[in-house]
């Protein structure tokens, strides 16, 4: 599925309106400020989507700081189609 980075979650959900009265599917991905849950929970919830047949995911960055910036750069790379 598509991604696309959102720096809140108040924007990520006006995105799946968006997505959603476009006739897609699209979900939110977001872990709020825990790194941690995103380092260990992101490329299974990215794969989640592609199994269930999701056309967007709506991904929440996180913050920009210590293991945030890491996983900031790999969310950066998959909205914009780079092979990792």
């Amino acid at each position: 599925c598509r991604v696309e980075l959102f720096e809140n979650n108040e924007t990520a959900q006006a995105a799946l309106l968006r997505v959603r009265e476009s006739g897609h599917r699209g979900s939110i991905i977001d872990y709020g400020s825990d790194v941690v849950a995103y380092a260990h929970q992101l490329y299974h919830d990215l794969r989640e989507c592609d199994n269930d047949g999701i056309d967007v995911a709506l991904c929440v960055l996180p913050p920009n700081d210590g293991l945030g910036i890491a996983i900031r750069d790999r969310l950066l790379k998959a909205a914009s189609g780079e092979k990792q």
